[in-house]
């Protein structure tokens, strides 16, 4: 495994590690500022997480890929399914009977696709 294979799955690895405490950080504010739905913030939470990890579980299992169009359509696909679990979650979350704080998820699922942005701008190598 060359350097640059493994700076990139140590990329991979990370990313997950920085949304989950930032998850910690914003559902400890939320609950002891009283803020809302401490629920409803780590139900949104979730719904940015969990989708990120099986993208990056997908594009952990290709880091060492070195056949540029075959990457590209591994990433197209795990890409594809991660929105189409994030809208599945979206959907079952609001079909069932759970009276949300809608601004209260829908800040905590933000934060998690932010912190991915931001994890890419942190570590540049």
């Amino acid at each position: 495994m060359s350097g640059h294979e493994t700076a990139l799955k140590a990329r991979i690895l990370w990313i997950p590690a920085l949304q989950v405490a930032v998850l910690a950080v914003y559902l400890t504010l939320v609950w002891l500022m009283r803020w809302g739905d401490a629920f409803s913030a780590l139900t949104g939470c979730l719904i940015g997480l969990v989708p990120q990890l099986y993208f990056g579980f997908r594009m952990y299992r290709q880091a060492d890929n070195n056949d540029a169009a075959n990457w590209l359509g591994h990433a197209y696909r795990a890409s594809f399914g991660k929105w189409l679990m994030t809208g599945l979650m979206f959907f079952i979350a609001f079909a069932s009977d759970y009276s949300w704080d809608a601004v209260v998820l829908f800040i905590g699922y933000l934060l998690m696709q932010v912190t991915v942005f931001f994890a890419h701008v942190i570590v540049k190598r």
